[in-house]
């Protein structure tokens, strides 16, 4: 079972779904971040089930296959309402010039 409290976060619950953490810290949980990754729709689609499934949880989080991971989080006006947002790492932009700069022109 995967229970950590955060104390830099001023004792924020994270649980770990895949974990097999009982029933009742998953109720109560602030947040909910899945350890195992999964394909992108996959991944999509938990980390909205997670909050629909836990009112109590704020946020969820579910890595994916393909980098990065999908994160759900809770919209005023009801539990119901739930945004999920795909964060991916940024690539390094290519160089367009010589490692050694550009040419001088003549």
């Amino acid at each position: 079972m995967t229970v950590r409290a955060e104390p830099a976060a001023d004792g924020l619950l994270c649980v770990d779904p895949d974990g097999g953490a009982a029933e009742a810290w998953r109720e109560c949980a602030d947040l909910l971040c899945a350890r195992l990754p999964r394909p992108h729709r996959a991944a999509v689609l938990l980390a909205r089930h997670l909050l629909l499934r836990y009112p109590g949880c704020l946020a969820s989080l579910v890595p994916r296959y393909e980098g990065g991971c999908a994160v759900a989080v809770r919209l005023g006006g009801g539990p119901q309402r739930v945004a999920v947002l795909v964060l991916t790492l940024a690539r390094p932009a290519r160089r367009s010039v010589p490692a050694g700069g550009p040419r001088p022109v003549r």
